[in-house]
């Protein structure tokens, strides 16, 4: 019998992530995506821009899951009259650095940045989308209320905003490299502090290097546009498609939203509704002899390796 763990159909280049037999069999019932599926997702899309020199910027979900972990438990913090201490937010701090900020620095300035979002602790996934063209901040949620009843009181917008803080954050710390102080001996021209993780004692590891090319032409686009950390509104994308009510469908409905932006088309809820099928071909091995169909007759009784 295969174990439904570590029977792999897809596996990344650098053989750390896996969609197992278990995550396609989810995926065909219907059932709630598991945050590996999203990521391997994900890469494969990054490796698709890579190869067709698109240019839009694609994060990976931990940049935004690590902001919202963060701010969460800041929040709760203030609600509960805790005391804020540095020490119980320093792994956030090095998570969000080393995962949204680090990104920001090469993938800012494309017309479009793409961040999935995790709400992890309703299981719902959102996308947030940094429009350089309309200067936007813009929420993608499948699952929203009736216009009529949607406010920004909404609990996944917040969690967006919440990201959103620390893109403001980016571009202001960008912003002030402008500034030339009489004491600075840092070359801000060719120069800023890199995230390079934590050391023994769990703190913050940076160094001055030099910035690579691609950074350099960051920097230089928020300066010579003038773009401040106010300047972008974060705006509820009320009429994005919609998944079916009582469904599961938030993780293909975002894939389909992250996708249809790298490939510079309007979403459609029927594209959404067939997601599923779509994400379970691209993870098959033998695409041109693969179906659901098939897929759902092979593992029927979950036995066994399927067949070629």
């Amino acid at each position: 019998m295969v174990d439904d763990n570590t029977y792999v159909y897809w596996s990344s280049e650098n053989g750390i992530l896996g969609v197992t037999r278990r995550d396609m069999k989810i995926i065909v019932e219907e059932k709630d995506l598991d945050v590996n599926v999203v990521k391997a997702y994900t890469e494969m899309l990054q490796k698709e821009m890579k190869e067709t020199n698109t240019q839009i910027g694609l994060l990976n979900i931990e940049a935004a899951f690590y902001a919202v972990q963060h701010e969460k438990k800041l929040a709760d913090f203030k609600k509960e009259g805790k005391n804020i201490l540095k020490d119980d937010f320093k792994g956030h701090d090095i998570e969000i650095e080393l995962f949204l900020i680090e990104e920001l620095w090469s993938k800012f300035s494309y017309p479009k940045v793409i961040i999935p979002i995790h709400h992890y602790y309703s299981q719902h996934y959102t996308l947030l989308v940094i429009d350089n063209e309309k200067k936007q901040f813009v929420h993608m949620n499948s699952m929203l209320p009736p216009k009529k009843e949607w406010t920004k009181d909404n609990q996944y917008y917040n969690n967006a905003n919440w990201v959103v803080k620390h893109i403001r954050r980016f571009i202001h710390d960008v912003k002030v490299t402008g500034t030339i102080f009489p004491d600075d001996s840092q070359d801000q021209e060719n120069t800023r502090e890199k995230c390079k993780g934590e050391d023994s004692k769990g703190e913050l590891v940076t160094e001055v290097e030099e910035m690579t090319p691609r950074e350099k032409e960051v920097r230089r686009w928020i300066l010579d546009n003038q773009i401040g950390e106010n300047d972008y509104e974060l705006v509820e994308d009320l009429n994005c498609p919609q998944q079916k009510s009582c469904s599961d469908d938030c993780g293909p409905f975002m894939i389909h939203f992250m996708e249809s932006i790298v490939h510079g088309v309007q979403p459609s809820k029927k594209k959404g509704n067939d997601m599923r099928k779509t994400i379970l071909e691209r993870f098959a091995k033998e695409e041109s002899a693969w179906s659901v169909e098939k897929y759902l007759a092979e593992t029927a009784d979950a036995v066994g390796e399927p067949k070629k």
